[in-house]
């Protein structure tokens, strides 16, 4: 699978590129799977010509230092990052519904049962954050909160995120 903008190859080390899932202005996410296992993972690819500019590449190192540290039911998880000479890419957790900002879109409002358990999941990933790594999120929105077949969440997106050493760096 070749896209024109970003020239993604259709294979990235042992994972066979299927679709594209989404695009952000400094990465393009698409579907793929491991050749071996048949396991479906989100392959985010981030084009090193558009990190060049001034804080991305730190932003986008910072990402991926974070998410190897973390380890929780609620985040995604990372499998594993590749570099070849025009791209990195993260090789991540496949999760079913999107985000939940699609998820709402196509299915209305959640009913009280899922917006509670959403929320409760939610504030265990953000306490395992804060308490546990000292680190906070820093752009949590609808758009960065996905949704497994399950209803189960995970939140993505670390590219704001710091870690902080004081209690009162949280506010």
């Amino acid at each position: 699978m070749e896209d024109n903008q970003s020239s993604i190859p259709s294979i990235i080390g042992p994972y066979q590129v299927k679709k594209l899932i989404g695009k952000g202005c400094f990465s393009t996410v698409y579907l793929a799977i491991h050749k071996m296992s048949h396991r479906l993972v989100s392959i985010k690819a981030i084009n090193k010509q558009k990190y060049t500019v001034e804080g991305i590449s730190d932003r986008l190192h910072q990402e991926s230092s974070l998410l190897k540290q973390i380890d929780h039911p609620f985040i995604i998880s990372l499998y594993e990052i590749i570099e070849d000479s025009s791209n990195l890419y993260l090789i991540m957790e496949n999760l079913d519904n999107g985000s939940l900002l699609d998820f709402i879109r196509k299915n209305g409002p959640l009913n009280d049962n899922d917006t509670q358990k959403v929320f409760l999941q939610l504030i265990s990933a953000i306490s395992y954050l804060h308490n546990t790594l000292h680190i906070v999120h820093r752009d949590i929105k609808t758009e960065n909160i996905m949704i497994d077949s399950n209803m189960n969440i995970r939140l993505i997106d670390f590219g704001f995120a710091r870690f902080v050493s004081l209690p009162n760096q949280f506010m």
